[in-house]
């Protein structure tokens, strides 16, 4: 209660001036209200309770005028640091608390991300007041408590050298953003207003020519209809060439990866019980949210798969491959949507809310997209500036991407010379284990993400790198070059008995379960060697479990597995898995940026909070794809359709076919 004193004090006399009403010194009655605005020492303080945000927006709404001083209220967080030794500090009796555990030391990391211990506070200030005068003022207070005994020593001649002053929030500055537009926000607005108008002419068109019963003049002329490109969506295709089982494996790996970011942006808010959230990766019944990042794995996995099975199911029936067309398909198929995503960001994202961690969550956003824009529209961001990506969870797409734009170095060889081939993709294999486990060694990385405070190297080095990923996804290209052979009768389907195919399930289902929960002991003894060898190995043998699923689904082995994950509407949830990985991040950090308060973890709430970033994050995607991504589609058949010489019409469907090929095997699996 005395710290709280000692605050409270120097937010009423920041100046110094106990007698003097200046713009830091506001009457009595004024004061006052920068009080009831400010934080307090936060209850709970042993629990994890280390953030108090304030009243937000009663700060900015104060405008008071008193001795002809105008008063109006600026919003800032500052964090008072703590010595670590305070703060673990123990005392000779009693029980251990949460935050006084040595398991949980990392449970001091307060919502600002920066690792440095102490207590983030909302504080509600004079908005001509010099910031440099409250801190001065708090310094010298605290001073004066450990010289009369009321705080312990440690706190002396504290530095605030993480003053939050660049994350100072004001009305007037909101009321000068609000009305102040730049050429790129009015061109974001009237391009996305562009759009919407384009889409109701090309629906209100496609619905006079269907009660006429007449076909369209030209094709684009519907390319933005919502209601072909929403029977196209929801189309169920029947395609004999289809996989069934891609369905529901895409749509629950989508479903995992939103579910393990919503708790890594929990771990970014303001809560009441942090060093609950720090202390549920001990707890072994949480791993499936520790090893969430497995789930993009799956998706490596699934490309290569797609890639390969698409390529040779081109090539089996005669389809001429232009690598120029197969390179460009692939841009235009995924960049329009990615594009728009970006264009928001770096342009108006930012005026769609505000809170007390806006700042450094929404806004930082914006400020990577302006500056970054280019990066990810040209996939190279993993590798160039990490720290500063634009769309972060865009690494996927540049690795992806890359590996695409070099898989027909393997496709090529593997169909004229599929021997020879293998034996070297033996040696690719190989390497894909020995360089996550060296660069893993190397750097003394953990096992898992969540650990990455103690080890930066891990997400630059290790989790967005190519060349230590691309492991899951060589495995799928192998594993779709065998289900073409077997579909083919070009390779002999291996007969299993029930009780040996029962076995398989057995062996891949524990397999799967030991890399989830195996981490809870890595992760709990540290084990350089260890670590390395699971960095190197775990992705392969999960992605080795998803061959036998696919493989068993595929060849009348899946039983009720099978009938699950080829279920109907997962066949139509799963065309939005796209364009909900683009948006699911942002959604999650628009909530933590606008709460006005602290947040109570537990597993329930999290999981009540991520069926609403579900159905939010489906609902936008709906739109995306049906604004951006299905048009495009449309407009790019339109466009290599028409090109070309016409003197060979035959040809020329060959290669219209042959870059869409694989983007019809991707759409119906």
């Amino acid at each position: 209660m005395f710290l709280t004193t000692i605050l409270c004090l120097a937010i009423l006399f920041g100046g110094g001036h106990f007698a003097k009403i200046d713009e830091c010194n506001p009457p009595p009655e004024v004061s006052f209200r920068f009080l009831d605005s400010s934080a307090k020492l936060p209850s709970g303080f042993m629990s994890g309770n280390l953030v108090d945000m304030g009243a937000f927006d009663q700060c900015l709404a104060i405008d008071q005028t008193a001795q002809d001083i105008r008063y109006r209220g600026r919003y800032c967080l500052i964090k008072i640091p703590l010595p670590t030794d305070l703060m673990m500090a123990r005392s000779a009796a009693g029980p251990r608390t949460q935050l006084e555990d040595s398991e949980n030391r990392a449970m001091a990391i307060t919502a600002d991300g920066t690792g440095t211990m102490g207590i983030l506070l909302g504080w509600c200030i004079p908005d001509k007041c010099p910031l440099e005068n409250i801190t001065a003022a708090i310094k010298k207070m605290i001073n004066l408590a450990v010289v009369i005994g009321k705080l312990p020593p440690q706190l002396k001649n504290i530095t605030f050298d993480r003053f939050l002053g660049g994350f100072c929030q004001s009305q007037e500055d909101m009321e000068r953003e609000s009305s102040t537009w730049s050429s790129a926000d009015l061109g974001t607005v009237g391009f996305l207003g562009a759009i919407g108008c384009i889409m109701v002419l090309s629906t209100v068109y496609d619905l006079i020519i269907r009660y006429l019963q007449q076909k369209p003049a030209h094709i684009i002329l519907v390319a933005f209809s919502v209601r072909t490109n929403g029977e196209k969506l929801l189309a169920v295709s029947h395609n004999p060439d289809q996989l069934p089982c891609l369905h529901g494996i895409r749509f629950i790996s989508m479903m995992w990866i939103i579910y393990g970011h919503r708790f890594t942006v929990t771990f970014m808010e303001a809560l009441v019980n942090s060093a609950a959230l720090q202390t549920m990766k001990q707890n072994v019944e949480n791993m499936y949210v520790v090893a969430g990042p497995v789930s993009v794995d799956t998706f490596f996995f699934l490309s290569g798969l797609l890639v390969a099975y698409g390529f040779f199911l081109a090539k089996s029936k005669g389809v001429k491959f232009n690598i120029i067309m197969y390179w460009l398909h692939r841009y235009i198929r995924l960049t329009p949507a990615l594009a728009v995503v970006i264009l928001v960001h770096s342009t108006i994202l930012n005026r769609l809310g505000s809170g007390p961690f806006w700042p450094f969550t929404v806004t930082v956003l914006k400020d990577t997209c302006a500056k970054n824009w280019w990066q990810p529209l040209i996939y190279i961001q993993n590798y160039y500036n990490g720290s500063e990506m634009c769309l972060g969870q865009s690494w996927y797409l540049s690795i992806d991407t890359q590996l695409f734009f070099l898989s027909p170095i393997i496709l090529i060889p593997l169909w004229r010379w599929p021997k020879n081939t293998l034996i070297a993709l033996v040696a690719l294999f190989v390497g894909s284990i020995i360089s996550p486990f060296v660069v893993s060694y190397h750097f003394d990385m953990p096992v898992s993400i969540v650990e990455t405070v103690s080890n930066l190297n891990y997400m630059d080095y290790y989790y967005y790198a190519t060349h230590t990923r691309y492991g899951p996804w060589l495995i799928g290209i192998i594993m779709g070059y065998f289900l073409f052979k077997i579909k083919s009768n070009k390779a002999t389907q291996i007969h299993l008995s029930g009780l040996q195919a029962l076995g398989g399930w057995l062996v891949s289902g524990a397999v799967m379960l030991t890399i989830i929960f195996a981490q809870h002991n890595l992760l709990d003894k540290y084990d350089r060697v260890g670590n390395a060898f699971f960095n190197g190995l775990h992705r392969h043998v999960w992605a080795l479990c998803l061959c036998w699923i696919v493989y068993a689904c595929t060849q009348g082995y899946g039983g009720p597995i099978n009938t699950f994950l080829s279920w109907t509407p997962f066949q139509i949830l799963g065309r939005f898995t796209y364009t909900m990985y683009l948006t699911h991040l942002t959604l999650q950090y628009l909530i933590a940026g606008s709460n006005r308060t602290n947040t109570f973890f537990s597993q329930f709430n999290n999981m009540y909070r991520f069926w609403g970033d579900f159905f939010i994050t489906l609902f936008i995607a709906v739109l995306l794809s049906l604004s951006f991504e299905s048009p495009m589609l449309t407009i790019e058949k339109v466009i290599f359709k028409t090109g070309g010489p016409a003197k060979k019409p035959k040809l020329q469907v060959n290669q219209n076919q042959a870059h869409h090929t694989i983007t019809n095997i991707e759409a119906n699996n």
